[in-house]
């Protein structure tokens, strides 16, 4: 999945959650919370689809190998003196 691909795909699960979340304060008449309990969905849909089309480590690019092993960046060998 392309880095476009995954914006787009959040942006429909945010949509998605947006409008579930406005048809059950609909549902539920809870008139009070009509604007609340969808931005809570989406907020809540934000969240969980962050790391969405990411690949690899934390920082979102792919792993790196050397010689058939994957390494890190931040795992440098230490100097013996």
């Amino acid at each position: 999945m392309t880095s476009r691909q995954a914006a787009y795909a959040r942006l429909g699960a945010i949509a998605a959650a947006w409008a579930l979340g406005a048809t059950l304060a609909w549902q539920l008449a809870a008139y009070s919370l009509d604007p609340l309990v969808p931005a809570l969905f989406a907020a809540g849909a934000f969240a969980l689809t962050q790391d969405l089309g990411r690949v690899g480590s934390l920082r979102g690019g792919p792993p790196k190998y050397w010689r058939g092993r994957q390494y890190d960046d931040d795992d440098r060998p230490r100097r013996r003196h």
